[in-house]
């Protein structure tokens, strides 16, 4: 029975092992920059709610923060292409550093909306870099496992970070705070961990760089590109009226604010960490394709049926297990996209697929907001669910052929 675990063991290891260092490295840096963003997720809205904000307001500060990351993630990802990526992660970072740092001080709603548009900048700088220089620092038979534990890590720190989104009220006793004062520390530890990221970015070698003129992407690659576009942007615009905002939710449908909302976070994220190591091998067994729209699916039956539970119980349990089924094949979606994108045009590409998906998602969100506030608690889940599904459907239309070994350019 040892010697059996050991044999299991070391073939773990083997299997998740032999990714090379500047991957390494990197993921570090995504994992820090990922932290802040998991307790932000559950107290910025309550924050901003006790402060005295509507709803329209409060997803407004996260359209205006989406829409300056989605309508320049393309050029970004473009000039990271031709000039390196290194460049763009480190700026990238400053910008995101400054849009916490302006909560540390001020409430001021126009400062705040300034703030969102210097974050959002900074998101477009910095992630589809971060996607193509991970592609570029993997071999194409370990990409799916680079991104996997990328994912993994990044959402590790997803946890450990909501767990932390329930220090203010500890702040409030310790430091005898006032509540709303409470809260303000939380941006100052963003801070720190953004940039502690600088540290291993630094030690990481930037790739050559592709500065000749040339086509946007290559011919083999707007297919898919635009199919997967198309998908993500259906996907993006169902989102955006409830995930950003599912910590509201909570707080209006069942009083509960993030003492108790982070402890849940923390679990549906470390599950969902737990997830991406399983990606490779359910591809692996299911193929891709059919994989995705299994756990998709189900995902979507889930969301139709979480406003109508009361049983906060209940509704805890299901929220774990579908933000576990919609992210657990992300990684092999990323790995797909890159594999079938020319090298040079990696960051472009990652920029176009990604404003398909951060576009709507930045504008549904103000509506999101504004139905919760003033129609329904339910009708924003009714709303996601529904171009989810057209999305599972048109994905297999375009997919549903294809294993998770050929390659989409070849057809």
């Amino acid at each position: 029975m040892r010697l059996l675990f050991r044999q299991r063991t070391q073939n773990a290891i083997k299997y998740y092992g032999g990714i090379e260092k500047d991957a390494k490295l990197l993921i570090i840096v995504n994992s820090l920059i990922a932290l802040p963003f998991s307790f932000l997720l559950v107290i910025q809205p309550i924050y901003l709610d006790k402060a005295g904000m509507e709803g329209t307001m409060i997803g407004a500060l996260y359209t205006a923060f989406g829409l300056a990351s989605s309508t320049l993630v393309v050029p970004f990802g473009i000039l990271s292409d031709r000039y390196g990526r290194k460049f763009f992660l480190t700026l990238g970072i400053i910008l995101q550093s400054i849009f916490y740092m302006v909560y540390i001080f001020t409430i001021n709603y126009p400062l705040l909306l300034i703030s969102g548009i210097i974050g959002g900048i900074g998101n477009a700088m910095f992630y589809p870099s971060s996607n193509a220089l991970l592609a570029e620092k993997s071999s194409e038979e370990k990409r799916t496992l680079a991104f996997s534990l990328s994912f993994f890590a990044s959402t590790f720190s997803y946890t450990f970070g909501a767990l932390l989104s329930s220090l203010p009220n500890y702040f409030r006793v310790w430091f005898n705070l006032s509540e709303l004062f409470s809260y303000r520390p939380m941006f100052a530890i963003a801070t720190a961990f953004l940039t502690l990221s600088f540290l291993p970015l630094a030690l990481i070698k930037d790739v050559s760089y592709h500065r000749e003129k040339r086509r946007l992407l290559p011919k083999g690659s707007l297919n898919i590109i635009a199919k997967i576009s198309l998908v993500d942007a259906l996907i993006g615009l169902g989102a955006g009226f409830i995930i950003p905002l599912f910590s509201l939710w909570f707080y209006l449908r069942f009083g509960l604010d993030e003492v108790i909302l982070g402890p849940l976070f923390a679990i549906a994220n470390g599950v969902m960490a737990l997830s991406y190591l399983t990606a490779p091998k359910l591809s692996d067994s299911l193929g891709m394709i059919n994989s995705i729209v299994l756990t998709m699916s189900i995902a979507t039956g889930l969301m139709f049926t979480i406003p109508f539970i009361s049983d906060y119980s209940i509704v805890a349990i299901l929220f774990v297990f579908r933000n576990f089924l919609m992210n657990v094949s992300n990684p092999v979606s990323m790995s797909f996209l890159m594999n079938n994108v020319a090298p040079e045009e990696r960051g472009s590409a990652t920029g176009i697929t990604g404003i398909a998906w951060n576009l709507p998602y930045s504008i549904t969100s103000t509506f999101g907001g504004y139905i919760m506030a003033n129609i329904s608690l339910y009708l924003p889940f009714l709303i996601c669910g529904t171009f989810y599904a057209i999305s599972i459907i048109l994905f297999y239309g375009f997919f549903g052929r294809f294993s998770l070994k050929e390659k989409f350019r070849s057809a």
